[in-house]
């Protein structure tokens, strides 16, 4: 889509460490999980984590900066607010995650600098073009890197309530890393 860089930010390093083995990311950093307590604590977080993003440094040697466009994709209200102060004057956040219905942003950031606001609910319109995508990678490299994001698979739509446990979890019980869940039905 464009991209020359991409950078990852997560709580789990294993998934940092998958990102960038596999190609999907071209640097990242662990972020803290612990949750503030108060705006202010937030605000001081928001800004901490987007300075450890900005500051993160390429195969090239070249420091990130700012991006051009953040996914935030946690929903957490701190994360959004660290997505603000990571992007580009000019630049975009696509809000993809669902957090809490009501979050506090630093909208005089946004609009000072002319931020892109995108939500995205239940990704509408998303599918054809991932349908596309898709389609266009089947017979290349990419299929086989794509195909490494599911991490476990189930057969038959009984299990489809231990699929949805095992997506709510970093790890499963075996400690191996939970990143996408596929149900199939063969009937």
């Amino acid at each position: 889509m464009g991209c020359v860089h991409i950078a990852i930010a997560d709580i789990v390093e294993s998934r940092i460490e998958f990102a960038l083995d596999h190609g999907f990311a071209d640097a990242g950093t662990v972020v803290s999980s612990k949750r503030p307590a108060s705006l202010e604590e937030s605000i001081s977080s928001a800004k901490a984590t987007a300075a450890s993003i900005c500051d993160l440094r390429l195969e090239s040697d070249k420091i990130l900066g700012r991006t051009d466009v953040t996914f935030e994709c946690t929903g957490v209200e701190s994360c959004i607010q660290a997505a603000l102060y990571t992007t580009k004057s000019g630049g975009k956040v696509a809000l993809v995650g669902m957090g809490t219905p009501n979050v506090t942003m630093p909208l005089s950031e946004a609009s000072a600098r002319e931020i892109d606001l995108i939500p995205v609910w239940r990704y509408a319109n998303c599918y054809p073009q991932a349908l596309e995508l898709a389609d266009a990678t089947r017979d290349s490299a990419s299929a086989a890197r794509l195909a490494k994001l599911i991490t476990h698979r189930y057969e038959g739509l009984e299990h489809v309530p231990t699929a949805l446990q095992t997506a709510c979890v970093p790890a499963d019980g075996n400690g191996q890393m939970v990143l996408k869940v596929v149900v199939s039905n063969s009937r």
